[in-house]
C-alpha cells in the first residue's frame, strides 16, 4: 500500500522556497506556482518551480538547498517527472554544489 502524501507540508515548503526567493523569481513562475497550487497540482508546482530555481543566478545567502530535496522526494520527483527528463540528476548537481563549496571554502 502507498505512503500518503502530506499535501500541508508539501504546500508549506513550496510557499517556503517561493517567498524565499521572491524576489529572484519571474512574474511569470510566480503566476504558474500559484496556479498549480490552487489547481491542487502540487507536483507540478514542485517540479516548476525547482528547476527556475536552479536557473537563478543569484539566491538568498539563507538558502536551504536541502529543502528542494525534500521537497522533490515528498512530490516524488525523483520518480515521476513532468517537465525536465532529467530533473532529478539536475536538482541533486545543484544541491550538491553548496556542500562542495562548504567544505572547500577558505576560511
Amino acid at each position: 500500500m502507498s505512503e500518503e502524501k502530506n499535501w500541508e507540508d508539501i504546500i508549506a515548503i513550496i510557499k517556503n522556497i517561493q517567498s524565499s526567493c521572491y524576489a529572484y523569481l519571474s512574474t511569470e513562475t510566480i503566476d504558474a506556482v500559484t496556479h498549480y497550487v490552487d489547481s491542487d497540482e502540487y507536483e507540478m508546482a514542485a517540479e516548476g518551480l525547482l528547476i527556475d530555481v536552479m536557473e537563478l543566478e543569484q539566491l538568498p545567502d539563507d538558502f536551504k538547498k536541502e529543502d528542494c530535496l525534500k521537497l522533490a522526494r515528498l512530490c516524488n520527483l525523483d520518480k515521476e517527472i513532468v517537465f525536465c527528463p532529467d530533473f532529478w540528476e539536475q536538482l541533486n548537481a545543484f544541491c550538491s554544489v553548496k556542500h562542495i563549496a562548504e567544505i572547500v571554502a577558505p576560511n
